[in-house]
């Protein structure tokens, strides 16, 4: 029984053979392009069958912490069990790396990665040959090393074993990875263990290749930062994918504040990180919102949206603070906290299915990330487009009531095809720390555009006497969808609470920094509808004069929004690309690799084509995606993850109010934003041949 817990831990490292005394089996043998594994770190382990599986394990101690390959493991271990572990004893294994704030799910190949093994007993034979004496310290120690395993407990005092070099696949890059091993009989579940580890691999030189240099890499195996979802401009990222502290760093639980004493961020970094976290393309299109919504009607609809929306985020940090505390984690992610919730419910089904949760969770940040892409790609030719239609007309007289005379040019979808080469070759940048250098300048770009903006509403606004209070309400879903997929940054929380030297600072910080999120939304918002009224457009850089001033300003945006292109694809293409990539050989990896680049480019280009209309853009994508993991999932987490200890009713009634409000805008919102899609294209207002300032 041991043996079968300890080969399972050693095989989810690949490190089974040597450990155990035995020849290398088929499925471990050397592959193409394979890497030479030199450290694992941050072990850790918990039972995921809440103690009421008939096999536990009672406890694992593995050191050095980390373990050099190859090199000496010291191991110390126990398990009880009320049952006998025989054969055929099935072992079902789901491997996670993580990837910024995802994990994501390795497949199965050649054995390795999320298998299922469906005899474990006759892998352990094949190691072990029947009739052969246990190899020791087993003999030793009286522990059994076949099955059946009799119930009983069993005890391994701490021993040592010799590792030599140890062979990893070119997918199994370096990173922080997750192994859930269940195992079962009969349909009937004995035993449940999760493994928390980091693993360090170099890569083999080829024969023949001796001094031309490393081969090149198929992959970016940089390990994405958490903050780095919404956060660019972090270079910190080592060589190795290694964060800085080393790799033993990752899995106890007093790891976490040692980390943030010495690498973590200041209060006034975290609050600037949310700050750029919150504010992008959204912010653009919110006079337009306001003008749906109504010059009372649309500020106050902004503040309930954003106190909401930062009620929903400080649910989340709550809980995922429960989960810390209760399985003893350093930091749960926004999947994980979701999954755990499910977990936690009375209902058998969700506990069954939880995994969903967390697979639910990071389809819909895929959905949203790449939505942002497809939004960019109309702001970029709706820019490009006026910049050009008035090039000819351009001058340095910024005043008001001048005609400019546009010149015909190309259709919007053009220009998005024209984009198309540029932002192919952009994303093969797979580099963090050369993309980090892009966004920063896109930090910069927007910042200077945002301050002349501001300056030229707050100037010549008219009588606002003629605005409505409050629009149709045929038109109010178009606003929420636009204001929520403004305030949808609840991916960033968790990431930069976890970077904090004091993370006890974060809900204040939290609240100041979205209250000044807020106050820039509404009064950028309103004074952009009071600025331009009817008149007002997708993006407020379209209402600007076209005067090489503010030209300039739509230039320098767009160039913002570029760059900031690269560093949105970045985390759905790591998701998305390496298991494919893993599943083709060495030689042709590198061309897939791009291949599947211009794919994913290439449909949000289509997507963006087919939708030419900024306004309908941010609206579907804000309405789609933005309001489940904004408004939907936070307040039924909470119920999820307190209902077995007791909620207030009027908690619960309050949550459920701000999920129902968050569905209905869902359904609604996507309704009239397909609606107004369909609306016949003649009445869609373009450009026209002249433009009065």
């Amino acid at each position: 029984m041991l043996v079968a817990g300890l080969a399972l831990a050693l095989c989810a490292l690949q490190l089974c053979p040597p450990a155990l005394g035995g020849s290398q089996p088929a499925l471990l043998v050397e592959r193409s392009g394979s890497r030479r594994l030199s450290k694992v770190g941050g072990f850790s382990w918990e039972n995921c069958g809440d103690g009421k599986d008939p096999v536990v394990l009672q406890s694992l101690s593995v050191a050095p912490d980390p373990i050099s390959i190859p090199g000496s493991l010291r191991v110390s271990a126990a398990v009880s069990g009320k049952k006998t572990m025989a054969s055929p004893l099935k072992v079902s294994l789901v491997v996670e790396k993580a990837l910024g704030d995802l994990w994501v799910q390795l497949p199965c190949i050649d054995q390795l990665g999320s298998c299922t093994y469906n005899d474990v007993c006759t892998i352990i034979d094949n190691l072990i040959p029947p009739g052969t004496p246990c190899p020791e310290p087993l003999l030793t120690y009286g522990i059994p090393c076949h099955c059946p395993f009799k119930a009983g407990s069993y005890s391994l005092p701490a021993s040592d074993f010799d590792l030599p070099d140890v062979e990893l696949p070119s997918w199994m890059t370096n990173g922080n990875y997750r192994v859930q091993a269940v195992a079962s009989s009969s349909g009937e579940e004995l035993a449940c263990v999760k493994l928390s580890f980091s693993l360090k691999s170099q890569e083999r030189a080829r024969p023949g290749l001796r001094g031309v240099g490393r081969q090149r890499e198929t992959m970016s195996t940089r390990r994405l930062r958490s903050e780095d979802y919404n956060d660019y401009s972090s270079t910190d990222v080592t060589p190795e994918g290694s964060p800085p502290g080393g790799i033993n760093g990752f899995a106890h639980p007093e790891s976490y504040q040692r980390f943030g004493e010495t690498n973590g961020t200041t209060w006034y970094q975290t609050l600037i990180h949310l700050l750029k976290g919150n504010v992008g393309t959204g912010l653009l299109g919110l006079s337009l919102a306001v003008k749906n919504a109504g010059i009372l009607l649309g500020p106050l609809s902004l503040l309930v949206m954003g106190v909401a929306a930062v009620h929903c985020m400080g649910i989340l940090v709550k809980c995922a603070h429960h989960f810390c505390y209760r399985f003893q984690k350093q930091f749960v992610d926004y999947g994980d906290a979701v999954m755990y919730g499910l977990e936690s419910t009375p209902s058998a089904c969700l506990r069954t299915h939880a995994v969903w949760g967390r697979r639910v969770v990071a389809l819909f940040l895929i959905i949203t990330q790449l939505g942002f892409c497809c939004v960019y790609f109309v702001f970029l030719a709706d820019n490009l487009k006026q910049v050009v239609s008035a090039a000819n007309g351009t001058t340095n007289d910024c005043s008001s009531n001048r005609t400019v005379t546009m010149t015909p040019t190309m259709d919007s979808r053009l220009y998005m095809l024209s984009l198309l080469p540029f932002v192919v070759l952009l994303t093969f940048i797979q580099n963090l720390k050369v993309l980090s250098i892009f966004s920063m300048l896109a930090n910069v770009a927007m910042l200077t555009s945002l301050i002349v903006i501001y300056q030229y509403i707050v100037r010549g606004i008219p009588d606002p006497s003629d605005l409505p209070l409050a629009a149709a309400w045929k038109t109010y879903p178009l606003f929420f969808g636009t204001a929520v997929f403004a305030f949808e940054g609840i991916g960033v929380v968790l990431p930069l609470e976890n970077k904090m030297k004091n993370p006890r600072q974060f809900p204040v910080i939290l609240y100041v920094g979205m209250t000044i999120v807020t106050i820039l939304y509404i009064s950028l918002g309103v004074l952009g509808y009071l600025r331009f009224g009817a008149d007002i457009q997708a993006s407020i850089t379209l209402n600007l004069p076209n005067c090489w001033l503010y030209q300039a300003v739509k230039l320098l945006f767009s160039i913002g929004i570029f760059f900031t292109y690269a560093v949105q694809f970045y985390v759905p293409a790591e998701i998305i690309i390496p298991p494919l990539i893993a599943r083709v050989s060495e030689r042709w990896g590198w061309l897939v690799n791009l291949l599947l680049r211009v794919a994913l480019v290439g449909v949000t280009c289509v997507l963006a084509i087919l939708i030419p209309r900024l306004d309908i853009v941010i609206s579907l994508v804000g309405s789609v995606s933005s309001s489940a993991l904004a408004l939907i999932f936070p307040p039924l987490l909470e119920i999820a993850t307190y209902s077995a200890e007791g909620l207030h009713p009027l908690v619960i009634v309050k949550d459920i109010a701000i999920s129902l409000f968050g569905f209905l805008g869902f359904v609604v919102g996507t309704y009239e934003a397909l609606v107004e899609l369909a609306t016949p294209a003649t009445t869609i207002v373009n450009s026209t041949s002249a433009i009065v300032q």
